[in-house]
């Protein structure tokens, strides 16, 4: 796959929801090529990019539209996406 991290929209085996699946896909190429002070910002990129994507998706799931009079929620939510994210990537 092209890119650091795409996100995939897929169904659950257990009972056949739907979910955003985000996956890194090049990052030892990518940590490689990079210069560590450069590291740490482009992966704050990355994070808050897929979880928009997820966070969008999820409003799909849902059957509503995101709207600029509930920013805070949106925003909320990505910012707790991306923490997910980070937490994950950082247990590896």
């Amino acid at each position: 796959l092209d890119g650091v991290c795409t996100t995939t929209r897929a169904k659950r085996k257990s009972d056949g929801r739907c979910i955003s699946l985000v996956k890194f896909n090049h990052v030892s190429e990518f940590l490689s090529k990079a210069k560590q002070k450069d590291i740490e910002a482009d992966m704050v990129n990355t994070y808050t990019h897929e979880a928009c994507h997820v966070v969008l998706d999820t409003y799909e799931f849902i059957g509503e539209q995101p709207s600029t009079q509930y920013q805070e929620t949106f925003a909320y939510q990505v910012g707790w996406v991306a923490e997910c994210i980070y937490r994950t990537l950082s247990k590896k």
